[in-house]
């Protein structure tokens, strides 16, 4: 039987990995291919949760398909994080964008 080896992921490694997906989603989204570019960032996200920017492009490329739900969550979980780091700033951005989403959908 066939032992399978078990190697340790770092934070590093998942945030070299996490780079990665959003450089390869940031060329999906220029060729126009928003559903494999919104897929490839959910697992960026996924694998560091912490990024804010890469909610907000995670956020707009949902926009660009229409999953303003999805959008929402997105920018939502961007706002949390700019607030924890205390980004006053960026936070106000965040909101001044929900804001306009929200004014979009009613």
């Amino acid at each position: 039987m066939r032992r399978l080896a078990y190697r340790h992921v770092s934070h590093f490694d998942l945030a070299d990995r996490a780079r990665e997906l959003t450089a390869r989603a940031l060329r999906l989204q220029r060729r126009g291919d928003l559903r494999r570019a919104s897929l490839t960032l959910r697992e960026a996200t996924a694998l560091d949760e912490s990024d804010a920017a890469r909610w907000m492009l995670y956020a707009h490329v949902l926009v660009g398909m229409g999953q303003r739900d999805d959008a929402e969550r997105a920018m939502r979980q961007s706002l949390f994080l700019r607030e924890q780091r205390g980004e006053k700033m960026k936070a106000n951005v965040v909101r001044r964008l929900l804001l306009n989403l929200a004014g979009c959908t009613s």
